[in-house]
């Protein structure tokens, strides 16, 4: 038998904060680019006059809207929209990712997102890609030439977030990018605390060749066992203390 006291018991539903509904209605705005960066917003009394709220709501939504980094205020000139980009928040984000991420979290991510890439990269490439790409794997042997860590981690970089971008997924190549800065920051630092040689990014540099060639021949298979060894060569073989212990 139901009771009263078997049902869950609700409270009143709130209607949205004025604050939140103003917020809303401007970021629509921008993200729509009926208010395109560079924009200059109507001054507080006549926005606010124009939604028909307080000055006060608005002010706290514009204060939501600057956190955000959707607006800026230009003090004696006026408030205006900024020029949205994900990089910065994605350096910020990335930054705490290299601090929580273990060896095994990156070696899992990396074969997890780019096991995907370099498969949808196969069927979808262009040949400017492919350009691209020659010119991002011709920077790397460069740089193990030259034996130049930096150079070396960058160009590295720069190889596997091609074949990201060859994938034709945005969402794939947004992902990635985000967790790029992990990738690359864990990269500089077992590269200058452990003892690389030349054999070691020499082997890698053939490994970033194969893998060329075999998006080059459209060969599926071979690209992604590459991929996967390249991933697991640098992750793990770079990624020892001088001891031999995994870091």
């Amino acid at each position: 038998m139901v009771t009263n006291q078997n049902i869950p018991q609700v409270g009143n539903i709130k209607k949205a904060k004025l604050t939140d509904q103003i917020f809303d209605t401007i970021k629509e705005l921008i993200l729509t680019e009926q208010w395109p960066a560079g924009y200059k917003l109507p001054s507080e009394p006549e926005l606010a006059n124009q939604l028909g709220v307080s000055r006060m709501s608005l002010r706290m939504a514009l204060q939501k809207l600057q956190t955000l980094g959707l607006i800026e205020v230009q003090v004696g000139n006026g408030t205006y929209v900024k020029e949205i980009s994900v990089s910065t928040y994605f350096e910020e984000i990335g930054s705490l990712l290299t601090h929580m991420a273990s060896l095994q979290d990156i070696l899992e991510l990396r074969i997890a997102l780019e096991g995907i890439g370099i498969r949808l990269a196969v069927q979808r490439h262009s040949p400017e890609q492919m350009e691209q790409l020659k010119r991002c794997l011709h920077n790397f042997h460069e740089a193990v030439l030259q034996y130049d860590r930096e150079k070396i981690a960058k160009a590295d970089a720069d190889f596997h977030e091609c074949i990201i971008e060859m994938s034709g997924n945005k969402l794939l190549t947004m992902i990635y990018r985000l967790c790029s800065k992990t990738f690359l920051d864990y990269f500089k630092v077992t590269t200058t605390t452990t003892k690389i040689l030349p054999p070691d990014y020499d082997f890698s540099d053939e490994l970033h060749m194969r893998i060329y060639k075999a998006l080059e021949k459209g060969d599926n298979e071979e690209a992604n066992r590459v991929c996967i060894e390249t991933i697991e060569h640098s992750t793990l073989s770079w990624g020892h203390n001088n001891s031999g212990e995994a870091k």
